[in-house]
C-alpha cells in the first residue's frame, strides 16, 4: 500500500499541472459565479439645465439613502445611446421639483426605482412646503429629532427556524465550486487504476507479493490525499483572501471536507469497476460531475427546487449532504450533533461504494 501510494505521489509531483489547473479553476468559477451578482444597481442622473451643483449634490445625497440603487451623474448622450442600443440600464432625469426615468419597457428594476425616488421627492418637497419659505434645513433637523425619539415604538420580531433559507452568492459558489471541482480531481485520480489496468501494470503487481486490497488502499489514499489537498487550498484562499467563512466549527467543517472526499472517492472505486475501461470512464466521469453537481446543489440553492422527485433523488448524493452540512455550518452556526445525520449518510455511502468497487 506504502509503495504504491508513494508511486502515485511522485508521479504527480513529476506533471502536477492537472491538478493545479483543478485548484485554479476552483478559484476562478467560485469567484465568477459569486461575485457575478451586485448588490445595487447603477442609475445614469442626468440633471437638467440650470441646476448647480450643489442642488444635484443634495439630491443625490437624499437619494443616496437607497441601498438597492447606485446613483451617479452621467453624460446624456452616451446613457440614451446605452439604453436606446442595448435595452438595459436605468436613468434619472433629475431636477429640482421634478423627475423622470427612462429605462426599457421590460426593465423590471425601473417600478422599485420610481417609488424609491417619488418617495424622496414626496418628502422633500412636503418639508419645503411646510417650511413656508423659512429654513428647510432647521426644518428637517428637527423633523428627524423627533423621529429619532418617537413617541411610540413598535417592535417586531420573527421566530427562526433551524433550517430557515439562506443564501449569500460568495458561500454558494464557494462551496459548491470547491465540491464540483474536486469531484473531478477525485474521479479521474481514481482512473489511474483503470489505465495501469490498460498498460499492463496492474497484472504485473498482481503477481508481486502486494495483495489486492494494498493496490486499492495506496490509490485511494493518495487519491484522498489530493482531493484534501484541493478542498483546504480553495476554502483557505476565499477565507484569507475574500473573508468568506465556514462559521466558527472548523474542526466540524474539516471532517465535512474529509467524509465528502471519502465518499466521492469510493464513488470512483464503484465506477472504476462498472466501467471497467479508462476510456469509457473518461466519459462517464464528466457525466457524473455535473450530474451530482446540479442535483446536490452545487450550481444553485438545492431550496429553490420544487420537484420533488430531483429532491429526493438529491438526498441519495454524497454532494446534496456535504452542501447543507458545510451551508448549515456557515449560515446557522450548526455543530457536530446537527450535521451527524449528513455525516452518517456520507460514510454508509463510502462504505458501500468501496467494497463493491473492491468486489467488482
Amino acid at each position: 500500500m506504502r509503495a504504491v501510494f508513494l508511486a502515485q505521489w511522485r508521479q504527480l509531483l513529476r506533471v502536477p499541472w492537472a491538478f493545479l489547473a483543478m485548484i485554479v479553476m476552483s478559484v476562478i468559477m467560485a469567484s465568477v459565479v459569486g461575485y457575478q451578482a451586485v448588490s445595487s444597481l447603477p442609475v445614469t442622473v442626468l440633471p437638467e439645465a440650470g441646476m448647480s451643483a450643489t442642488q444635484v449634490d443634495a439630491w443625490l445625497a437624499r437619494l443616496g439613502a437607497s441601498s438597492a440603487f447606485e446613483f451617479e451623474v452621467g453624460e446624456e448622450r452616451a446613457a440614451l445611446e446605452r439604453l436606446a442600443s442595448s435595452g438595459a440600464g436605468l436613468v434619472l432625469r433629475l431636477g429640482e421639483a421634478s423627475w423622470t426615468v427612462l429605462a426599457a419597457p421590460d426593465d423590471e428594476s425601473a417600478p422599485a426605482l420610481a417609488a424609491f425616488v417619488g418617495r424622496v421627492y414626496r418628502e422633500e418637497l412636503a418639508l419645503r412646503a411646510a417650511a413656508e419659505g423659512g429654513d428647510v434645513d432647521a426644518l428637517r433637523a428637527a423633523v428627524e429629532a423627533r423621529l429619532a425619539t418617537p413617541a411610540l415604538r413598535v417592535v417586531t420580531s420573527e421566530v427562526a427556524a433551524q433550517d430557515d433559507f439562506a443564501y449569500d452568492s460568495r458561500t454558494q459558489a464557494v462551496f459548491g465550486m470547491g465540491l464540483f471541482f474536486v469531484t473531478f480531481t477525485l474521479l479521474f485520480g481514481v482512473n489511474a487504476i483503470l489505465e495501469e489496468r490498460r498498460t499492463g501494470l496492474w497484472d504485473r503487481v498482481i503477481v508481486s507479493p502486494a495483495s489486492k486490497l494494498s493496490m486499492y488502499g495506496g490509490h485511494f489514499a493518495y487519491t484522498f490525499l489530493t482531493g484534501m489537498v484541493q478542498l483546504l487550498v480553495v476554502y483557505a484562499v476565499f477565507r484569507l483572501g475574500f473573508g468568506v467563512s465556514v462559521g466558527a466549527s472548523w474542526g466540524v467543517a474539516l471532517l465535512v471536507a474529509v467524509a465528502y472526499v471519502v465518499a466521492i472517492t469510493a464513488l470512483g472505486m464503484l465506477l472504476a469497476g462498472l466501467v471497467g475501461n479508462a476510456q469509457r470512464m473518461n466519459v462517464v466521469i464528466p457525466i457524473v460531475a455535473v450530474s451530482m453537481a446540479m442535483l446536490g446543489g452545487a450550481y444553485w440553492p438545492i431550496e429553490i427546487v420544487g420537484n420533488r422527485v430531483l429532491l429526493a433523488l438529491s438526498q441519495a448524493l454524497p454532494m446534496r449532504h456535504a452542501m447543507d452540512a458545510l451551508k448549515g455550518l456557515a449560515y446557522h452556526g450548526w455543530g457536530l450533533a446537527q450535521v451527524g445525520g449528513d455525516l452518517a449518510f456520507m460514510a454508509a455511502f463510502a462504505l458501500v461504494c468501496t467494497a463493491l468497487g473492491v468486489w467488482l
